[in-house]
């Protein structure tokens, strides 16, 4: 993950978390002679701001559109459907981006589960 967190271990298994990387949880736990691993990736708190700002952009949207209807400089209807686009595609690319965070994430754990699990146990 290349990133600190904080771990723990009992004689049923292992568990670790960090919050760098947005909210990661990966635990390991034997259950007689299988393993159950379970990962948690929770990128939430990341869309918070480009929801917030995508909000603040179609008020700021309607303000202008109502501003440009009772100045005459542009037709308020271009404005509004040009700043609505604009907005939601700029929502749209940041859910895209962590979207694609969350799934490298995920598969850089897989990849690393996988490469632990294919090591041989010490004697």
């Amino acid at each position: 993950m290349q990133a600190h967190g904080v771990g723990d271990a009992d004689s049923s298994g292992v568990s670790w978390t960090t919050r760098q990387a947005g909210h990661v949880f990966v635990s390991a736990q034997g259950e007689a002679a299988e393993t159950r691993v379970q990962v948690t990736v929770d990128h939430r708190a990341l869309l918070i701001l480009p929801l917030l700002l995508g909000s603040v952009g179609v008020f700021a949207t309607l303000y202008a559109a109502i501003a440009a209807g009772d100045n005459g400089f542009a037709n308020p209807y271009l404005v509004l459907a040009g700043g609505s686009g604009i907005t939601a595609a700029w929502v749209w690319s940041a859910v895209r981006r962590i979207t694609g965070k969350t799934r490298a994430t995920l598969e850089r754990l897989i990849e690393a589960i996988g490469e632990s699990s294919d090591r041989e146990p010490a004697s």
